[in-house]
Order: structure tokens, then C-alpha cells, then sequence
């Protein structure tokens, strides 16, 4: 099919995202994906306030949405909850079954996107040793059903972030537990006490790269990937314990995770974890701290969804050259108009770097200048033995956004 890029929002803030005046927040803030799971509990997390239906899809495809449908949704912590979840459990791997009849009525349904399977499997079962997780066997028998009944639709697998966990997990269990799927991500949330810039913003790279390895097949990735990234304060879901709460990510460490992630190789993202973000207004209607962090997600959302056509597009290689090597930039085109983003992978502003374009297909500038997308304004550039060139300042963790078109974002 056409390629797609996923901007997808696992939960709205409260945690009713089945609500079409919800489901038409998101989407116009740019947001073209949620996350529902076949079958709800009270205890899942994210959860929903009941199991979704054929209209809740018919909504969201009316509003232009794609839906994700999880076979899991309730951590199972012990014995008795592994069959609540029918991704989970062997019975239902057969013809007959609930998992059987809910894929056959919703398999055909144009809003579904893909399945996914248990989140973080790798990490939870061996890294954390809970053994009522289920295992590498049963998760591939789950794979092979839900491929059997709907070869049409891929199935995704979420995992621990690489950065955080190799010193416990190889490379080759990453790996072999990444055969469980069709579309492979990771979950980092690297906003935590530390008040900005003094994050390590960095590690979403680090993960991204990792990733490549691990779904490489010896001729390159085998699998598209996605980054799940934050979408609430650090331990905002143990909503009992308000101690061990961080502060939300602000809104140049939110776009520099999305366009991180992007610039690394990522064709999709997700923010996790906006259910807590409660309330959203005060008693007299102004914005909590939440309700900034809501609007930040959806602006930067909306700046993802103005050049999704873009990022589907394979990047660009050689075709930028930066001068500090704190930068990071990737450079896609799409009916002859280029995007480059340069990413400052850091906490020190860089000042007077030269970013370079090599490649031919850039269109120089009639006017002496380069856009700047996002920012209401131009740099000067110059053209000098068939490459152009322009000098910028990046704040820490900062992202600029240029193009070669005057006619791409003209609201921006």
C-alpha cells in the first residue's frame, strides 16, 4: 500500500480516547494513529473505557484516523491475568476462539492500521525475570495466528530502549525477540529531574541505531521502526505517588525527541502516557502545566504531519555536510522539494555553524536566503563550487527545519 508515516497518540488525557470530540482533537492537531486494545480491563494501562466497536472504527476513519489494535492490555503480573490478555494466551490461537472472531470482524475495516502484540516482552520476561510474561514461543504462535487469519496486516512489537538496557540484554536477544513482528520500536523517556537542557535528549540516537542492527538482515533494516516517546512527566502513571514525579518534557526537548527520531531512520512515532495529563484546565479554565505539555505534543504533532510525505521517503545519503559534530541532519525529498532538519544532539548552544548542501537536487535560492520552516524566517546562503551553504545557531537540543520551496508550509 502507500506508505505511511505514523504520528500516533496512544492515549487522550483522561484516558478516553473512543470520544469523537477527542478523536477530532487529535486529528486536527495531526495526530493520524490511536491505540485501542481488542479487549479493555479496568486494571490496563492505557486503558479504555470499554472495548472498541465497529462504529468507534467507523469514527475514526471518518475522521481520517488509522487504529492500532493491541492483542494485550493488562500487565500480568500473575497467573490469573495472562488470560485476560488473548494475545497472550495459546488457547485462543486457534479457529473458534474470541481472538479468532474479534480479528475476523475487524480485519477488513479500512481505519486498522496494524495489530501489536505484548509491549516490552524482551524486557519484562528476561531483563526483570517475570516469568508470568509471556514467553518467546508463545508470543511467535500468536504471531503465526494473527499473520494466518489477517496476512494483510502487519503486527508491531514495542520494546525496552536499547540505551538503557545493553549492559542487561544482548544484541542477539534483542534480536531473536524481535521476530515476533512485522514493525519493531522502542520506548525511551529521558525527561526526568534535571531541569532543561540538561537531559540526556541524546539517547533516542543511540536507540535508533541500535534498532538498525537489530532488525538488520545483512542487506539493511528488514522491518520499518517506529520511536515511542514521552508523553507525561517521568512516573506520572503512579498517580498514588506524586513524590516520584518528574516534570513534563518542554517544547524544544519534545520536538528534538520527534525529530530525533526521525532524522535516525524512524517512519513512525508515538507519545505515550498522556492519559495522566490531568487536568488539563484549572477551576477558571486556564492551562496546568498538563494542559501546556497537551498543547506542546499537538503542536509539534502538526508540525510531523505538514511534511509526512517527506519522512516516508528514504533519506537522503551525502547529501548534507554540517561543521560541528554535535549536529545530526537528514535531508528528504518528495515531488521535487527538499527537506533537511539539523538536530543539535546536545546541551551546549553551537553558534555560526556552516550547514552545507552537496546535493544537486536542492534548488538554490532565488533570493540569497533558505527558509526556515516552523520559525517565520530566512538565512542567508551562498552558492560556491555547486554546493550551497548558509551558517545558523542552535540552542541546546535545538532543531531547524529549511527547505528549497517557498510553497511548502506557507501558514508556517
Amino acid at each position: 500500500g502507500r506508505p505511511f508515516f505514523v504520528i500516533g497518540c496512544y492515549d487522550y488525557p483522561g484516558g478516553d480516547d473512543l470520544c469523537v470530540e477527542h478523536l477530532k482533537e487529535m486529528a486536527d492537531s495531526g495526530i493520524n494513529t490511536v491505540h485501542w486494545a481488542i479487549r479493555c480491563f479496568p486494571e490496563a494501562y492505557p486503558n479504555q473505557p470499554r472495548d472498541f466497536t465497529l462504529e468507534d472504527l467507523n469514527n475514526a476513519h471518518r475522521l481520517g484516523l488509522k487504529v492500532v489494535a493491541a492483542l494485550n492490555s493488562v500487565p500480568p503480573w500473575t497467573e490469573a491475568d495472562i488470560t485476560k490478555n488473548w494475545g497472550s494466551d495459546p488457547a485462543m490461537f486457534r479457529e473458534g476462539s474470541d481472538l479468532h472472531k474479534a480479528l475476523l470482524r475487524i480485519k477488513d475495516h479500512p481505519a486498522l492500521l496494524m495489530y501489536e502484540t505484548m509491549d516490552e516482552p524482551l524486557g519484562c520476561r528476561v531483563m526483570d525475570n517475570r516469568p508470568t510474561w509471556p514467553s518467546l514461543e508463545t508470543l511467535q504462535e500468536c504471531y503465526r495466528f494473527v499473520r494466518s487469519v489477517d496476512p494483510r496486516h502487519p503486527v508491531w512489537c514495542n520494546e525496552v530502549a536499547w540505551f538503557w538496557c545493553k549492559d542487561r540484554l544482548s544484541m542477539e536477544q534483542f534480536r531473536e525477540w524481535s521476530r515476533i513482528c512485522d514493525v519493531y520500536s522502542q520506548d525511551d523517556y529521558p525527561v526526568g529531574g534535571p531541569p532543561y537542557p540538561y537531559c540526556p535528549l541524546f539517547v533516542i540516537a543511540e536507540d535508533l541505531a541500535a534498532m538498525m542492527k537489530i532488525v538488520d538482515d545483512g542487506s539493511g533494516p528488514a522491518k520499518p521502526l517506529m520511536m515511542v516517546l514521552q508523553g507525561q512527566g517521568r512516573n506520572m502513571m503512579a498517580s498514588d505517588r506524586p513524590e516520584i514525579h518528574g516534570r513534563n518534557p518542554n517544547r524544544i526537548e519534545t520536538r528534538y525527541v520527534a525529530y530525533s527520531s526521525i532524522v535516525h531512520g524512524a517512519k513512525g512515532i508515538w507519545w505515550w502516557g498522556a492519559r495522566d495529563l490531568v487536568p488539563l484546565r484549572d477551576a477558571r479554565g486556564r492551562l496546568t502545566s498538563n494542559g501546556e505539555f497537551w498543547e506542546i505534543i499537538k503542536l509539534v504533532s502538526r508540525e510531523i504531519a505538514a511534511l509526512k510525505d517527506f519522512y516516508v521517503t528514504a533519506r537522503l545519503p551525502g547529501a548534507v555536510a554540517v561543521s560541528d559534530a554535535r549536529l545530526d541532519a537528514a535531508m528528504f525529498r518528495h515531488g521535487g522539494a527538499s527537506v533537511l532538519i539539523v538536530a543539535n544532539r546536545s546541551d551546549q548552544t553551537v553558534t555560526q555553524a556552516r550547514v552545507k548542501v552537496m546535493d544537486r537536487g536542492w534548488k538554490p535560492p532565488g533570493d540569497g536566503s533558505v527558509r526556515v520552516l516552523f520559525e517565520r524566517r530566512r538565512v542567508p546562503a551562498e552558492e560556491k563550487e555547486g554546493a550551497l551553504s548558509w551558517e545558523d545557531t542552535f540552542a541546546p537540543w535545538d532543531v531547524h527545519v529549511y527547505t528549497d520551496r517557498p510553497d511548502i508550509c506557507r501558514e508556517w
